[in-house]
């Protein structure tokens, strides 16, 4: 709004362009030292009132800690005196928890050494079925092998044999074609001569 009345002041001519600038700075910079303080007292007025509520619950703590340090000192005796109890039952149960640890370690590792020899003895079978399979499977791929090779020797020979049928059937259609053109030269041959 300012800077607006500013600028209507330009255009009259009342002022220049930069004294409008300079007085608009001028009046954002006092506004915002205004704001800046005003920020500055609301954050002292919290902090003071802290510090107030503050004061007053160490006060009523200490009221508080002062009322309680009879019972306290009399818990603090029998605290010990079970703390006491605690400590026997403490040693005796850990006592009782190291044998039993013991005792545990020993089957753990006589478990362990089981499992291992388990293994150990299911590798050399797992080995041994490999093995095994790998044999049975190169005898498979022999005799597939084998087969195929019968298979394509057996192909190759019916071939062969249809290709001679072919050529013995071809040999003998051209035989009886060549019979035939030598008996139709000879029908021919045999009218020619009656008619002479």
């Amino acid at each position: 709004m300012l800077k607006n009345h500013l600028i209507g002041g330009v255009r009259k001519g009342a002022l220049t362009e930069e004294q409008a600038e300079a007085k608009f700075q001028a009046w954002l910079e006092e506004k915002n030292a205004k704001v800046d303080a005003k920020k500055g007292d609301l954050v002292k007025a919290n902090e003071a009132e802290a510090a107030k509520k503050l004061e007053a619950e160490k006060a009523t703590n200490e009221a508080r800690i002062a009322a309680a340090a009879p019972v306290v000192e009399e818990a603090a005796a029998e605290e010990a005196a079970a703390e006491e109890v605690v400590a026997e039952e403490v040693v005796a149960e850990e006592a009782a928890a190291e044998e039993a640890a013991a005792e545990e370690a020993v089957a753990e590792e006589a478990a362990a050494e089981e499992v291992a020899a388990e293994e150990v003895a299911a590798e050399e079978v797992a080995e041994e079925a490999a093995a095994e399979e790998a044999v049975a499977e190169e005898a498979a791929t022999e005799e597939v092998a084998a087969e195929e090779a019968a298979t394509e020797e057996a192909a190759a020979e019916e071939v062969a044999a249809e290709e001679a049928a072919t050529e013995e059937a071809a040999a003998e259609e051209a035989a009886t074609e060549e019979a035939a053109a030598e008996e139709a030269a000879t029908e021919e041959e045999t009218p020619a001569a009656e008619e002479k």
